[in-house]
C-alpha cells in the first residue's frame, strides 16, 4: 500500500512538476515573444529614425542646390548688368564723341563764316578806299 502510496505521490510530484515546467515553458515563451515585440519595435523606431535623417538630407541637398542655383542666377544677372552697363558706357562715349565731331564742324564752319565775313568786309572797305582815292584823283585834277 505504501508503495501504491507513494507512487500516487510520486505521480502527483510528476504531475505537479510537469504542470509546472509546462507554465514555465508557456513563460519563456510568452518573455521570448514579448522581447521579439520590443525588438520588432525598435527595428521599427530605428527604421523611422532612419527615414527621418534621409529626409532629412535629402532636403539639405535641394536647399543647398537651390541656393546654387540662386547664386549662379545672381552671378548671371551681375554679368548682364555689368554688360548693360558698359555697353550703355560705350554707347554714351559714342555719343560723346559724335557730338564732339559735330561741334568741332560747327566750329570750324563757324571759323570759315566769320573768315569769309571778315575778307568780304575788307574787301569792301579796300574796294571803297580805291573808290574815294579814284574820286579824289578824280577831284584834283
Amino acid at each position: 500500500r505504501r508503495c501504491v502510496q507513494e507512487t500516487g505521490i510520486n505521480a502527483e510530484y510528476m504531475g505537479e512538476k510537469r504542470k509546472d515546467l509546462m507554465l514555465e515553458i508557456e513563460r519563456l515563451k510568452a518573455i521570448k515573444e514579448m522581447d521579439e515585440r520590443e525588438k520588432r519595435r525598435k527595428e521599427e523606431i530605428r527604421l523611422g529614425h532612419q527615414v527621418i535623417i534621409e529626409q532629412i538630407k535629402e532636403r539639405d541637398q535641394q536647399r543647398l542646390k537651390k541656393k546654387e542655383e540662386q547664386d549662379r542666377e545672381g552671378q548671371k544677372l551681375v554679368k548682364l548688368m555689368r554688360e548693360v552697363q558698359q555697353d550703355d558706357a560705350m554707347q554714351a562715349l559714342e555719343k560723346k564723341m559724335q557730338q564732339k565731331e559735330i561741334q568741332d564742324k560747327l566750329f570750324e564752319e563757324n571759323q570759315k563764316a566769320i573768315h569769309h565775313k571778315i575778307y568780304k568786309v575788307q574787301m569792301e572797305k579796300e574796294e571803297e578806299e580805291r573808290i574815294q582815292q579814284y574820286n579824289m584823283e578824280k577831284a584834283q585834277k
